[in-house]
């Protein structure tokens, strides 16, 4: 079985479209009508490497460093939506929202030695690791 194509452009967090035998699974429009459709950068390749470079976009967009808030920035974010990930480790606790951002990336938010920190980062971030990019910014 042939594996299905996306259509991506460089640098966008997601697929344009999925190819399947020439054409969009959706619209039937054919590969070469999108891409010049939706302009330079966009190319037709496998979904699976449109689908990781969407994946690093997200990445390269979303996660940077630890921002230092205050306390009530950090119960507001906990009261507002049910916290996913609750707990602590290394002496520093964490949260994470349970809404999205963008794919799998969400907001993290870290309290220690009295001091509160929001980053966004992957849902399975380890915390452990994420204990010492906190323990970095003290």
């Amino acid at each position: 079985m042939k594996m299905d194509q996306a259509i991506y452009k460089q640098g966008d967090t997601g697929v344009i479209t999925i190819i399947r035998n020439g054409r969009c699974i959706f619209s039937g429009s054919t590969a070469d009508d999108i891409i010049s459709k939706n302009g330079p950068g966009c190319s037709l390749m496998p979904f699976d490497v449109a689908y990781e470079l969407a994946e690093q976009a997200m990445e390269a967009r979303f996660i940077g460093d630890w921002e230092e808030i205050d306390s009530d920035q950090w119960y507001e974010a906990l009261y507002m939506l049910p916290p996913d990930r609750w707990e602590t480790v290394s002496g520093v606790e964490f949260f994470q929202v349970s809404e999205r951002l963008c794919g799998a990336i969400t907001s993290t938010y870290a309290r220690a030695s009295g001091r509160y920190f929001t980053a966004n980062r992957k849902i399975n971030a380890n915390y452990g690791e994420l204990a010492d990019e906190v323990r970095k910014v003290l």
